[in-house]
């Protein structure tokens, strides 16, 4: 195994107990392999499926040989029976067989909120169709490939009890908090999605708080804006692509707009993003917030936003393009800086450069005032710095030694993208990775940001409430803020 590897991909040369053919494979304990079957990162077919379109060309031809070898000794194995080729999440250890193959992820993202985070207390509203939960930032809303065990759904049901898997309907970035819908049953996860599905805004209403270090206008934002891009090497990212007008709402909001010809990105899907930013407060921020976002001044602004389109980091993204990345937000405000997100937009990083000379990290109030860009007249002393939080804790795997027999093509994955909006494709060059973790603090810019989903109401779904009670819920109040400035309730 090698030292750097985060993802192996191993085959068996002879049967025997999973755990025996990766510990020997790789030279680890099995102890340690069966801590990696405990929290799911590790994959298995019976045949070794073929390398995916997308990461062929990081397949040296000396590994295709090899896993073409092992495709053929697993079809003569069983002879030449209809087989498994799509691997699955196995959590016990089992008997494999002479050249089945093992996918394992060795360098584990580790979620420590699911365990220091009182979940009972976060639970809304449990109903028998569903639950409404006040999810905490920094941890996910579904299984990621590597961990199925800290993650929102696998914690609600370990409190609750429950014996049938939760189905998330919606997500929010590891990185905010606020409301989560859980369905328990398929048809209410089947009857929200479909609403969601409408986009509409009479049935569907959003507001989130977030937390900016200078105050933004109140207004509308109305941006074109791409989803999906990314550099080599980067996270994915939402940029916008132009600045539009407001348009008529009395149609399907949400709908794709045509694709800008004179893109260079023109395959990626566009879409019309609009929200409105009710009110803005300033705020004095929490012990915690300060500290895990580096900042010496208490000062911030909270701003109530209201979602008219629900789109992919929307918020952030737009926020961003108008020159006020959220705080804790180290993946925006780096896009910024380097102009990665469009050029329109008012606001102190107008113009895509901030300052030539300057990171997010090493920026100051007196940096900020010095950066030509519109600032509210109300705009007051406040730290910028956006330095990144420390990565939560990871399992390492310790150096391999001896003999091993596996294919070490670091990828995520032979036969599927899987992982999150955010993730890293781990197929590309090594160098390109870590040259955006330095850019991103030593971190993929998931930490925890300022913010929070604060209130969802869906109209439709009484009929799953008790005595048909309206289907809105609220969140608590925000980790980042001290509670004495808060607003009681959210604007209707």
């Amino acid at each position: 195994m090698r030292p750097e590897a985060r993802v192996e991909h191993v085959y068996a040369h002879r049967s025997g107990t999973l755990c025996e053919i990766v510990s020997e494979a790789l030279g680890v304990p099995q102890e340690q392999v069966e801590a990696l079957l405990e929290l799911g990162a590790i994959w298995h077919s019976v045949v070794p499926p073929l390398p995916h379109p997308r990461t062929r060309k990081w397949v040296k031809p000396e590994q295709m040989n090899q896993i073409l070898r092992a495709r053929e000794q697993a079809r003569v194995a069983h002879l030449f029976k209809e087989l498994q080729q799509s691997p699955q999440r196995v959590r016990v250890d089992t008997e494999v067989s002479t050249g089945a193959y093992m996918r394992v992820h060795l360098r584990v993202k580790r979620f420590p909120v699911a365990h220091q985070t009182d979940w009972t207390s976060r639970i809304i509203h449990n109903a028998p169709t569903f639950v409404a939960v006040d999810k905490a930032a920094g941890i996910q809303c579904v299984p990621t490939e590597d961990n199925v065990v800290e993650c929102l759904p696998t914690c609600i049901e370990r409190v609750l009890e429950l014996e049938e898997p939760l189905r998330p309907t919606h997500r929010l970035d590891e990185g905010t908090e606020g409301v989560v819908i859980l369905a328990k049953t398929a048809e209410f996860a089947s009857q929200f999605q479909k609403i969601l599905a409408q986009r509409s805004e009479a049935r569907i209403r959003k507001l989130y708080r977030c937390v900016t270090a200078l105050p933004p206008k109140v207004g509308r934002l109305a941006h074109l804006v791409q989803e999906g891009r990314r550099f080599k090497g980067s996270p994915k990212y939402s940029a916008a692509v132009a600045e539009i007008a407001w348009p008529s709402l009395q149609g399907k909001e949400g709908r794709a707009a045509p694709a800008c010809s004179s893109d260079a990105e023109s395959d990626l899907p566009q879409h019309e993003c609009l929200l409105e930013i009710i009110r803005v407060e300033q705020i004095v921020l929490s012990e915690e917030a300060m500290r895990c976002w580096g900042l010496t001044n208490a000062t911030a602004f909270c701003s109530t936003v209201r979602l008219h389109t629900g789109r992919t980091h929307q918020i952030r993204c737009q926020l961003a393009e108008v020159g006020h990345p959220l705080l804790g937000d180290v993946l925006y405000a780096t896009l910024r800086q380097l102009g990665a997100l469009g050029g329109s937009g008012e606001g102190p990083f107008r113009g895509g450069q901030a300052n030539g000379s300057l990171s997010s990290e090493q920026m100051t109030n007196q940096d900020m005032f010095s950066i030509p860009g519109e600032l509210d007249e109300e705009a007051l002393s406040a730290s910028v710095s956006v330095p990144p939080t420390k990565p939560p804790a990871s399992w390492e795997s310790p150096s391999a030694s001896g003999r091993t027999e596996h294919v070490g093509v670091n990828s995520t994955s032979f036969d599927a993208d899987h992982g999150d909006a955010e993730s890293v494709h781990h197929d590309e060059p090594r160098e390109a990775r870590i040259e955006w973790q330095k850019l991103l603090g030593g971190q993929d810019g998931r930490s925890r940001t300022g913010l929070q989903a604060w209130y969802l109401g869906v109209e439709g779904l009484e009929e799953y409430m008790e005595g048909d009670s309206p289907f809105e819920f609220e969140a608590g109040d925000p980790w980042w803020q001290n509670c004495n400035a808060l607003t009681d309730a959210p604007p209707r």
